[in-house]
């Protein structure tokens, strides 16, 4: 049967780049322009006339946000093109992101491809560059990811639409692939959801819900990490109102561990002039679960550096004379105490400095000093900034770093915050204008002490909390509440907290952060490592040998920021019980996680683990002396943006995958791997591995390539496998795989090599 669904589930694979007659595509300047045709195209501009007719500046267009069938193709300066089917709608909240263009209406655009990628890329959109100020979101965005801030990937591109060729700016969608770009594992996204048809107190939804799959700890985690926003969203609200503030984070507790990775990102926001950015609507996050902090994205920051330069922002063109002052980037207003006397029109376009960009602004100065100009200017270029000079670079970084002393040097008084409002949507309900149908959804206890709440109800209740009631969720109103879209008449407000919690204002956290809630142990002065209760362990420091004892099935263990020096680490499960199932506790996949760590000469034996990952290493680097794992009760080593080199692996009876890398670069000397479930190796995720001899027994899969990986093996010897070796491409938004191998010898198989069309095994010399 697995035969069988193996081909099925190829034969859909291999029809990914169906229609691409090219192979690959990772470089911004192979690309010559998209054409973009859209189903039924005269009704949808037809409609996009309207209000352009009506000539109301910045009417809403949320009637035009339904998606249609189009089809995206990507020609290539080699003559080589790539065609894909997607689904597209108007992007953007009011009219300037239409644009008359010789009488025909050019929108902004938010595109989902169903098959293939741009770039690695699924999801984007395509700005109207002067509704992000053209050259100066590619500045901004090209300059942040330097800085190793997230960014999306920004640049302009030419497109073909309605029989007009113009220019856009292509920025791809917040989704797993910009989170994967930067070595993190998929997590909760989280935003304030828009909506200018009320003054209402938006909470925090998640953006990006299809990452939680139905997963139950995804579920929890996602809803732990909307409360850690909402709790601040709550508290801050009379103190938004008192001062007629918007961003986020003026706001109660700046000091909260949860918002520590934000001061440097905010204050390069402020010497960026790209303040828009951190209002309470264009604020991102991304939820970093083994340090329990949301991490800053850059959002809409409406920024214009480049003016420095005289550059026009509102034309897209540099000027000959001096600007008006009103093109300009604003001086940077610091006098936070005074604020609220300003206009809304000033304070909006040019909001007050935040306590948060001041705590961040000496971190800020130090990474300006040490950026690479010649990369930077490498990149804008390639972003398509092809008339930008490192003289003119010089003068901007000059300009963020003298903006950046000037934050810094200023005498910030932190203001102090009023008592907290017990609950604020009766409290403000004048200042909300709350109409009836507003209605609170509130999480409901569960019976059962082991578990948080009960997924399977809400309470619902008016803003004034006098007729409550309890209803029973499927899955598609669970999808709805966490994006805050109401699934009936209600007007729905997620709060991710009980309503004992939000009458209390004691919203606390479900659970101390993850690193706090585990115990700490100190092995050296590089080493430590992070348990929870199922864990006994013993050491002796003179033979650095470390022996990890799990009790039972939930044990979990984190070495984190370590280096782990030649010590000899072994792990077994007391317990000695298979599961039928395995639960991901804490979101960790492995029993043993070892994460942003340093390995050298160090020694690995694992036996009787019953997690996802008997051993999870990701963003860690160095020499691995020996890896045993035996027993796995599903994956035995799954590896993740690492590059990790391995002098001997030996796997035994794991019933997934033996062996799994991803994203990153690995190098084995000597390996065996006998009876896998599924793969003995598996090479995914754009990753390069090399093995110099692979030994492999009694597995359905013996080694495997897929999604822009390679793999190239000097010695392969297998027996008894349904496939010995397959490489193909698998998930969307990756293309084809490799596999060379230099000595080859597969015996009793039952298919010896198959790939899909753009994939390749070389085999060199067959034994």
């Amino acid at each position: 049967m697995a035969k069988y669904l193996f081909f099925l589930l190829f034969f859909f694979y291999s029809n990914v780049f169906a229609d691409c007659i090219k192979n690959n595509n990772e470089n911004i300047k192979d690309i010559l322009f998209l054409d973009v045709k859209i189903d039924k195209s005269k009704k949808f501009f037809k409609k996009l006339t309207k209000p352009l007719i009506a000539k109301v500046k910045n009417q809403p267009i949320d009637i035009y946000k339904k998606r249609h069938k189009a089809i995206v193709t990507i020609f290539f300066k080699d003559s080589s093109i790539c065609k894909y089917d997607s689904k597209i709608r108007v992007n953007g909240d009011l009219t300037d992101h239409i644009e008359m263009i010789d009488g025909f209406p050019i929108p902004s655009l938010n595109i989902n491809l169903l098959n293939g990628n741009i770039l690695g890329i699924t999801k984007f959109k395509l700005f109207r560059p002067r509704t992000r100020y053209y050259s100066n979101e590619i500045f901004v965005t090209t300059f942040l990811n330097e800085l190793n801030y997230l960014s999306p990937k920004t640049f302009y591109i030419d497109v073909s639409i309605g029989n007009r060729k113009v220019k856009y700016i292509f920025q791809e969608s917040l989704k797993k692939e910009l989170l994967e770009r930067n070595n993190l594992i998929e997590g909760p996204i989280l935003e304030s959801k828009e909506d200018f048809s009320n003054r209402y107190l938006q909470l925090s939804r998640i953006s990006n819900f299809e990452w939680i799959k139905e997963n139950n700890n995804k579920l929890l985690l996602s809803i732990k990490s909307l409360k850690n926003l909402n709790r601040h969203l709550i508290y801050s609200y009379k103190f938004r109102v008192s001062r007629n503030e918007d961003e986020i984070l003026k706001m109660y507790k700046i000091d909260d561990p949860i918002f520590s990775e934000i001061n440097s990102f905010d204050s390069i926001m402020y010497a960026l002039g790209a303040q828009h950015g951190l209002s309470y609507d264009d604020r991102r996050f991304y939820y970093d679960n083994i340090n329990s902090k949301l991490i800053p994205i850059y959002y809409d920051g409406m920024s214009k550096i480049l003016s420095i330069i005289n550059y026009n922002s509102y034309e897209g063109i540099y000027e000959n004379f001096n600007l008006e002052r009103w093109k300009k980037i604003e001086p940077l207003f610091l006098d936070y105490h005074n604020n609220y006397k300003r206009s809304k029109r000033d304070r909006y376009a040019n909001a007050a400095l935040t306590f948060s960009a001041f705590l961040g602004s000496s971190n800020a100065i130090n990474q300006i000093i040490k950026i690479d100009k010649s990369k930077l200017l490498s990149n804008l270029k390639n972003n398509g900034m092809n008339e930008l000079s490192m003289k003119e670079l010089n003068l901007l970084l000059d300009e963020i770093y003298q903006r950046l002393k000037f934050i810094n040097k200023y005498d910030f008084k932190k203001i102090k915050v009023d008592d907290i409002t017990s609950q604020p949507y009766l409290s403000f309900y004048e200042n909300m204008n709350l109409k009836d149908n507003v209605k609170l959804y509130f999480l409901v206890e569960h019976p059962n002490e082991n578990k948080i709440y009960d997924l399977n109800l809400v309470e619902i209740c008016d803003y004034k909390l006098e007729n409550c009631n309890k209803t029973t969720l499927n899955n598609e109103n669970i999808k709805n509440i966490l994006e805050q879209k109401s699934f009936n008449d209600d007007y729905m407000i997620f709060t991710a907290m009980t309503k004992k919690e939000y009458i209390s204002t004691k919203i606390f956290l479900d659970e101390k952060p993850l690193l706090q809630k585990y115990k700490l142990v100190k092995l050296d002065n590089s080493l430590s490592f992070y348990h929870n209760h199922n864990i006994n362990f013993t050491f002796d420091l003179k033979s650095k040998k470390l022996d990890l004892i799990f009790e039972n099935n939930n044990g979990r263990v984190i070495f984190f920021n370590s280096i782990i020096d030649g010590w000899n680490i072994h792990a077994d499960n007391s317990e000695k019980v298979l599961i039928d199932k395995f639960d991901n506790i804490d979101n960790l996949t492995g029993c043993i996680n070892i994460v942003d760590s340093k390995l050298n000469n160090t020694i690995l034996k694992i036996k009787n683990l019953n997690c996802e990952d008997s051993l999870n290493i990701i963003r860690s680097t160095g020499f691995i002396k020996k890896i045993h794992i035996f027993d796995s009760f599903s994956d035995g080593l799954d590896i993740d943006f690492s590059s990790i080199s391995i002098d001997s692996l030996e796997i035994l009876n794991s019933k997934n995958d033996c062996a799994d890398f991803s994203f990153g670069n690995y190098f084995i000397n000597n390996s065996f791997l006998h009876n896998c479930g599924d793969k003995a190796i598996s090479v995914g995720e754009k990753s390069k591995m090399i093995i110099k001899n692979l030994n492999v027994e009694n597995s359905y899969y013996g080694v495997a390539s897929k999604d822009s990986s390679h793999i190239n093996i000097k010695s392969l010897d297998m027996n008894k496998l349904s496939i010995c070796a397959s490489a193909y491409n698998k998930k969307q938004e990756f293309s084809y795989a490799s596999i060379e191998i230099d000595q080859f010898r597969c015996k009793n198989y039952k298919n010896k090599v198959i790939s899909d069309k753009f994939s390749k095994i070389k085999i060199n010399h067959e034994l």
